[in-house]
C-alpha cells in the first residue's frame, strides 16, 4: 500500500484479484500509464518503464491507499509520456455536445464528435474499476466501464 500519492515517475505494482500483476506509471499530471504487461510474477521497474502503454487513466487520490497497489519504484519518464494525450467530454443533458480536455493545460475546448473518437473519456476512475479494466484488457473481455463512458 502506498500511504500518499507518488511522484511523477512512479512505477505503480497493482496485484489483480487473479493474482497476476499489471503495471503502470504515474505521469507528470497525475495520471497513469499503464504498460503492456500481465505478469504471473512481480518484475522489475526499469524493464516496465519501456513497454508499450495500452491505456492511459487519471485514479482518485485515495486509489493509491489500495492495499493491492505498492510503489516498484522510480524511472525516468520517457519522451513520448512527457504529455498526456487529450480527453473527450460529452454532454450528458445534450450527448451532441462534445468538448475535449488537454489535461497538460487544463484546457477545454468545444469539439465535434468526429474528434473525440478513439479518445480516452476525461474521467477519474476507482482502483476496483482500472482493475477490473486491466483483466478484462488482458483477457480480451470488453470492459464495462469503458463501455460505460464510450461515446453515445
Amino acid at each position: 500500500m502506498i500511504k500518499r500519492k507518488p511522484n511523477p515517475g512512479t512505477i505503480i505494482e497493482i496485484q489483480l484479484s487473479n493474482g497476476w500483476f499489471a503495471y503502470g506509471q504515474v505521469l507528470n499530471d497525475g495520471s497513469i500509464a499503464f504498460f503492456d504487461s500481465y505478469e504471473n510474477q512481480q518484475s522489475n521497474a526499469e524493464q516496465l518503464s519501456k513497454l508499450a502503454v495500452i491505456f492511459i487513466l487519471t485514479p482518485y487520490n485515495h486509489a493509491y491507499r489500495n492495499e493491492n497497489w505498492s510503489s516498484l519504484g522510480k524511472t525516468e519518464i520517457r519522451a513520448d509520456l512527457q504529455t498526456t494525450p487529450n480527453k473527450f467530454i460529452q454532454d450528458a443533458l445534450n450527448p451532441n455536445n462534445f468538448e475535449i480536455y488537454n489535461p497538460n493545460m487544463g484546457d477545454i475546448r468545444k469539439s465535434t464528435r468526429e474528434e473525440c473518437i478513439g479518445l480516452e473519456c476525461s474521467a477519474v476512475w476507482e482502483a476496483r474499476h482500472i482493475e477490473d479494466r486491466l483483466i478484462d484488457h488482458f483477457n480480451g473481455i470488453e470492459n464495462i466501464w469503458v463501455k460505460q463512458l464510450s461515446i453515445k
